[in-house]
């Protein structure tokens, strides 16, 4: 079995258009490593709290950004006050 040097070793002694290939393989081979270890958490629904977590953040920058356009009066005014701490 190969060790983990050898490959360093090898990739460092490439030519830059053979290393940028060799990135690009990489780079794809790494999310096709990601996509299969997820896999079983997608399938069972366990990834779907983080969906609904990124649409809240979304929806709180868009607050945060421009407050009046969601919040009125008292709401406002506390939104506001909050910031100014």
């Amino acid at each position: 079995m190969m060790n983990t040097q050898e490959p360093k070793t090898t990739v460092s002694k490439l030519a830059p258009d053979q290393l940028l290939r060799f990135a690009e393989w990489f780079e794809e081979f790494m999310a096709e490593q990601w996509d299969k270890k997820i896999e079983p958490d997608t399938a069972t629904g366990r990834l779907n709290v983080l969906g609904v977590a990124s649409e809240f953040e979304t929806e709180l920058s868009a607050v945060n950004d421009n407050p009046a356009d969601f919040l009125s009066g008292d709401e406002l005014s506390y939104f506001l006050s909050l910031n100014d701490v």
